[in-house]
């Protein structure tokens, strides 16, 4: 990392650029995969005089995944190569900034023109590792060119935002299943906008803080009627000091909230080209928060609030009837088909948080999060998300001890995630051409997986010189080599020298899998996962 930071300049400069080394520990300890991750980081900030600035910043970052046949081999590696995907991916984003200070020192206007790329080769083959037999491709494009105004003003004691953003959106996307002998080239440009304003204000002698705002947003692309008018969002937020010290407060937010549909599901089109999701509508939130929060001293907060959010028009499948918020526990591409909005969804729970601030050298953040998630399909039965684990917690500590020495601690906490059994029959006959298990979507997401939990700890010491910074950490992930569960996976048995699969009769397989015999396998993992690495700051 290199930064540019001299008081005196009207210039300043920060540049950073990493590289994970997964790839060469994956390789050192016997896993089949190989992700090879970099990012990046950069930003310019100059004073034009003392009302004018302007910033350049951007981030991005490089992921090329695949895989290798380790030297001792495993059955469990076997599947893992045959049922990863292949997934090469970059993004790219960026930009430019200027910020007006008033003269009369009642506020700002800030004008933003960024962009941003996302590139994402997904891919499956019948050998992975020499990457032939391709049976599903997803190569897709997402380009997004932002202008946004805000102005901020103060006008007696009431602090005013507002202002509107203009997106140009470019997608595009060719995908091939090849089981389905679907293929299709599909691209789309069409612009976003919105409107947004908020106003706030403090009564009472600052004990009572009052904030009230909308939003609106419209599109070029999809056939929904008066998108302004519908996608009308009135927010709320009341904040109240129990006591004249301010230490209790008593806090309440409401708002509406609307977003319009991925871009998988804009982009795709029908076996005859028609773009078969341009009647989508935007998916819609209102979401409801009440909660009473304590300032114990200057550096130490507690907090606990409830929440509800009530979701409409959200996706769900026409091939299965199943909310696109019930799939998707594992990699895929989710929302690339024909779909209606007309599913409904509720999610709501309680969370505690206490938090420290580095004081006397120790910081720590503690949270608990008690929730329920569920979806409605076709049938209209709500159904367990995919994301629906229960329960939460997360936990943060951090010392500072003497001669640049620290110590950082992390404990993750994450309930059973639900997950679809398979469906025997469906799978013996489809495994042959798709690789995977079919789920039984009669069970969808009835079980659930084991907790999962990790701790993380990091020690860093640093050297801290008249111009620059130097900081060496070491990094162990899932330190006490927790056992932590993931999706089963579904094949057929092998021989014993892995050269094709068992059958019941010894007779050859046949295409339909009726002779062969299922495997389902487990797939726990107790992955400890070390980094050493350093930060030079200028």
């Amino acid at each position: 990392m290199f930064k540019g930071n001299k008081d005196a300049a009207n210039t300043s400069y920060l540049v950073s650029v990493r590289r994970s080394y997964l790839q060469f520990l994956f390789e050192a300890i016997g896993l089949p995969i190989r992700p090879d991750y970099w990012d990046y980081q950069y930003k310019l900030n100059h004073k034009i005089d003392e009302f004018n600035e302007i910033n350049f910043l951007g981030i991005g970052s490089l992921d090329d995944f695949s895989v290798k046949r380790p030297k001792d081999f495993t059955l469990q590696q076997q599947i893992v190569l045959e049922q990863v995907s292949i997934i090469k991916q970059w993004t790219s984003t960026g930009g430019l900034s200027w910020k007006k200070r008033f003269k009369d020192g009642s506020g700002f206007m800030l004008n933003t023109l960024s962009a941003n790329i996302l590139n994402n080769n997904f891919r499956r083959f019948t050998d992975n590792e020499n990457l032939t037999g391709l049976y599903f491709s997803n190569n897709s494009k997402e380009t997004e060119i932002k202008l946004r105004n805000e102005v901020t003003k103060n006008i007696n004691d009431w602090k005013i935002v507002a202002g509107f953003n203009v997106t140009n959106a470019d997608y595009s996307n060719k995908t091939s299943i090849v089981n389905e002998g679907l293929n299709y080239d599909s691209s789309i440009n069409f612009f976003k906008y919105g409107l947004f304003a908020q106003a706030s204000k403090s009564f009472f002698d600052d004990r009572f803080d009052v904030s009230l705002g909308f939003r609106t947003d419209a599109n070029t692309f999809t056939t929904q009627k008066n998108q302004l008018l519908e996608t009308f969002s009135p927010r709320l937020s009341l904040s109240y000091a129990l006591t004249p010290e301010k230490d209790w407060r008593l806090n309440f937010a409401m708002g509406k909230y609307f977003k319009i549909q991925p871009y998988t599901v804009l982009g795709y089109q029908d076996n005859s080209g028609n773009f078969a999701n341009k009647d989508a509508k935007y998916t819609g939130n209102v979401h409801y928060v009440f909660g009473v929060s304590k300032n114990i001293n200057k550096s130490t907060q507690a907090s606990i609030e409830g929440f509800y959010k009530k979701y409409n028009n959200y996706a769900i499948s026409v091939a299965d009837g199943v909310s696109l918020a019930n799939k998707g526990g594992g990699f895929e591409v989710l929302g690339n088909e024909d779909i209606v909005t007309s599913g409904i969804g509720n999610t709501y729970g309680m969370e505690v948080t206490f938090q420290q601030k580095l004081t006397k050298n120790f910081f720590g953040v503690l949270s608990y999060t008690h929730f329920k998630s569920e979806f409605t399909g076709r049938d209209g039965r709500f159904v367990s998300s995919a994301w629906n684990t229960r329960n939460l917690i997360s936990t943060q500590l951090g010392y500072k001890f003497k001669r640049g020495w620290e110590l950082g601690l992390k404990w993750l906490y994450q309930g059973g995630a639900p997950f679809t059994p398979f469906d025997l029959e469906a799978s013996r006959r489809n495994y042959l051409t798709t690789g995977t298990g079919t789920e039984d979507l009669t069970r969808l997401n009835s079980q659930r997986l084991r907790s999962f939990s990790r701790v993380d700890f990091r020690v860093d010491k640093k050297w801290n010189f008249r111009r620059a910074t130097i900081d060496l950490f070491f990094d162990f992930q899932n330190a006490l080599l927790t056992n932590n569960p993931a999706f089963s996976q579904y094949t057929f048995e092998r021989l014993a020298d892995n050269s094709g699969f068992k059958t019941a009769d010894g007779q050859a397989l046949r295409g339909d899998g009726s002779n062969a015999i299922p495997l389902i396998l487990a797939n726990d993992d107790a992955n400890f996962t070390p980094a050493l690495g350093f930060v030079v700051e200028f």
